[in-house]
C-alpha cells in the first residue's frame, strides 16, 4: 500500500500524554505479525507529537484490513514494545493488547456479570485515579438512603471480609458496573444491546433505560437485603455439562433430600447441601467432568430463595419500569423483552429461576450482534461467551474490561484507563481525542497464504 500523503489534515493542536489506540491491520495473520514488527520499528524513536499523528493516521486515514492488532499505550516506546510482542507471535500478549479478525458489523453487547466476579479492592484504583469513574460514583447518592452506608467509602476501604456478605457485594458490583459503563462511554464505546447474568441484570436494565437510577438503586438494595437472610442455607457449583445433562445428574440429589426432609425428626437431623455437593463433585471428577464449588455461601436461584419471595415482591410493588432504549436480552426468559416487563415480580424470578444466559446469548447472536464486552471487575463471563461463539462461521469478538490480576505488561501501563477493551472491530475503531496530521506510515507487507494457528481474538485489558 502506498504511504499516506503528508499534508496536514488540520491545524496541529496540543498532544497531551494520554492512552491512545495504535491500530495495525493486514490481510492475513502472518502479514499482521510482519506489519506489527514494522510499526514497532517505526515508533521506536518518536516524540509525543509524532506519536499522536501516527496513531491518528493509522486509525483514521489508512485502510483497515480484516486481521488487526490494537495496543493502548501512553507513548511510542510502550506501543513499540507491545507491537514487537505481536510481531514475534508471543503469547500471552502484553496487557492492553489485542489481536483478532475484525467482525462484520461491530454491534456491541455489554454483558454484565453477576455474583462471583466481585473482589475486595475492585474499583479502588479507578475511584482514586479515573475522574470519569469517580464522577459516576454519584450513584452513591441514590443507594445510600436504601443501604445506610456508602458504596464509595466501601469500595475505597477494600475490606475482604465485608464483601463476602451479599448485601455488601451486590451494591458494590452494581456501582462498579455503572462506573465502568461511563468510563467506556467516555472512550467512545457504547452498547447496542445488553444482557446480564443474575444480579448483573439490574445494571443492564438501567443501561438499557428500563430502570432509572432511583429505581435501579431500590431493586439492588431490596434484592441484596432479601438474599442476605439466606446465608449458609446452601452452596453453588459450576458444572461442565449441558442443562439437560446437569438436570439428570442432580435428580438423585433432589430425591435424596426430599426423603431426608420427610424422615427427619425435630432436633435430630439437618440437611447437608455441602456434603451433597462434595459427593457430586467427587463423582463427576472421577468421570472427567469439570466441577468447581463457587466461593459463595449462598444457594441463589434455588428453593433456598423461596422464603424471601413475598417480602421482595412487596418491597418492589411500586416499581414502574419504562420502555428500553436498546434491546434487553433477559436471562430469566432467554429472549429480548420489553422494559415494562421488569416489574417487582420479574425481579423475584431473577432471584429464584435458573439463569438462562446461554439462550439469551443465542438470541443476540441470531440477531447479528458480534462484539461482546464482559462488564465486571473480573472476566467470569468470558469463558461462556467464547464457548457460545467459537463454532460460528462468522467472526465474533469477546473481550474483557478488567481483571483481578494481570502481572504481565510494562509497569508504566496506566491501569485504570486500560479498562478500555481493544476491540478489533471496524465500527469500533477507537477515537483519538482530536484530529491529528496525516503522516507517513510503514508500507504494509505482502500477504502470504501460509495458515497460522488461530490466536484467541482478545486479551483482557489490565486492572487491579
Amino acid at each position: 500500500m502506498a504511504a499516506a500523503p503528508t499534508h496536514p489534515a488540520t491545524v496541529p493542536s496540543e498532544h497531551p500524554q494520554a492512552l491512545l489506540p495504535v491500530v495495525v491491520s493486514a490481510r492475513t495473520p502472518q502479514a499482521l505479525e510482519a506489519a506489527a514488527a514494522r510499526m514497532a520499528q517505526h515508533l521506536q524513536d518518536q516524540t509525543p507529537e509524532t506519536f499522536y499523528d501516527t496513531v491518528w493516521t493509522g486509525a483514521r486515514r489508512r485502510t483497515l484490513y480484516p486481521h488487526r492488532a490494537v495496543v493502548l499505550a501512553c507513548d511510542a516506546q510502550q506501543a513499540a514494545q507491545a507491537l514487537r510482542a505481536v510481531g514475534e507471535g508471543a503469547l500471552p500478549l502484553p496487557a492492553a493488547t489485542a489481536t483478532g479478525q475484525a467482525v462484520t458489523d461491530g454491534r456491541v453487547v455489554f454483558a454484565f456479570s453477576g455474583n462471583g466476579s466481585q473482589w475486595a479492592g475492585m474499583g479502588a484504583d479507578l475511584l482514586r485515579e479515573e475522574p470519569v469513574f469517580r464522577a459516576a460514583l454519584a450513584v452513591d447518592d441514590a443507594l445510600r438512603p436504601h443501604l445506610g452506608w456508602s458504596v464509595r467509602q466501601e469500595m475505597a476501604a477494600a475490606d475482604p471480609e465485608r464483601i463476602e456478605a451479599t448485601e455488601i457485594a451486590q451494591p458494590l458490583l452494581f456501582a462498579f458496573q455503572i462506573g465502568l459503563v461511563e468510563l467506556l462511554k467516555a472512550r467512545g464505546i457504547r452498547p447496542a444491546a445488553v444482557v446480564g447474568h443474575s444480579v448483573g441484570e439490574i445494571a443492564a436494565a438501567h443501561v438499557a433505560g428500563a430502570l432509572d437510577l432511583p429505581a435501579a438503586a431500590r431493586v439492588i438494595a431490596e434484592r441484596s437485603r432479601a438474599q442476605s437472610t439466606t446465608r449458609s442455607q446452601g452452596r453453588m457449583a459450576a458444572i461442565g455439562l449441558s442443562a439437560q445433562d446437569a438436570t439428570k445428574e442432580l435428580a438423585p440429589l433432589r430425591r435424596n433430600s426430599g426423603d431426608r426432609r420427610r424422615q427427619r425428626r425435630p432436633g435430630r437431623h439437618r440437611l447437608r447441601p455441602h456434603d451433597d455437593l462434595r459427593a457430586l463433585g467427587a463423582d463427576l471428577d472421577s468421570r472427567g467432568v469439570f466441577f468447581r464449588v463457587l466461593d459463595l455461601d449462598y444457594a441463589f436461584h434455588s428453593r433456598a430463595m423461596d422464603p424471601v419471595r413475598d417480602g421482595l415482591v412487596d418491597s418492589l410493588h411500586k416499581l414502574r419500569p419504562t420502555a428500553t432504549t436498546i434491546p434487553f436480552a433477559s436471562t430469566v426468559t432467554g429472549t429480548v423483552i420489553p422494559g415494562k416487563d421488569l416489574t417487582g415480580h420479574y425481579w423475584w424470578r431473577n432471584v429464584r429461576e435458573p439463569v438462562l444466559f446461554g439462550p439469551a446469548l443465542r438470541t443476540l447472536l441470531d440477531e447479528g450482534y458480534d462484539t461482546f464486552v464482559d462488564i465486571g471487575p473480573h472476566p467470569v463471563l468470558r469463558p461462556y461467551l467464547r464457548k457460545a461463539t467459537k463454532d460460528l462461521e462468522r467472526p465474533v469478538v469477546t473481550t474483557a474490561t478488567c481483571t483481578r490480576a494481570c502481572p504481565d505488561g510494562p509497569p508504566s501501563t496506566p491501569r485504570p484507563p486500560a479498562c478500555w477493551p481493544p476491540v478489533p472491530a471496524p465500527t469500533s475503531t477507537p477515537s483519538s481525542p482530536r484530529p491529528g496530521r496525516t503522516v507517513d506510515l510503514p508500507a504494509l507487507p505482502m500477504a502470504t497464504r501460509t495458515p497460522l494457528a488461530r490466536r484467541p481474538p482478545v486479551v483482557a485489558a489490565r486492572h487491579r
